[in-house]
């Protein structure tokens, strides 16, 4: 009613107090229709930079979210990498290290 109306204030009012400003009347308009069809650009103007507010937020909630579910699993998995490098023997590191030096003999050979 205060987009039909013209009430700036109480259209403000209701934003702040978060009521919902997508709610459709009997006729399923919405404020910002209402807001357009009776010719108050500034409410017009302030429903649509709300619900774009309301929707970049919204949008940053799932992105943060899917963001933390990544790096979760990300981490779970760096951890099952460390937990399994971490189980090898001292023999397996010289190993390694055997076949490190190896390379370089091999490498130094050639060049």
């Amino acid at each position: 009613l205060a987009a039909f109306y013209g009430s700036y204030e109480l259209c403000e009012m209701c934003i702040n107090l978060n009521a919902e400003i997508d709610a459709q009347d009997d006729e399923q308009k919405t404020p910002l229709k209402l807001a357009k069809e009776s010719g108050f650009p500034d409410i017009e103007e302030m429903l649509i930079q709300r619900l774009l507010k309301t929707e970049l937020g919204e949008r940053i909630e799932s992105t943060t979210s899917e963001l933390m579910r990544k790096q979760g699993v990300t981490h779970h998995f760096n951890r099952i990498l460390n937990d399994l490098f971490s189980q090898q023997s001292p023999n397996d590191e010289e190993q390694k290290q055997s076949e490190m030096d190896s390379k370089r003999a091999i490498t130094s050979t050639f060049m």
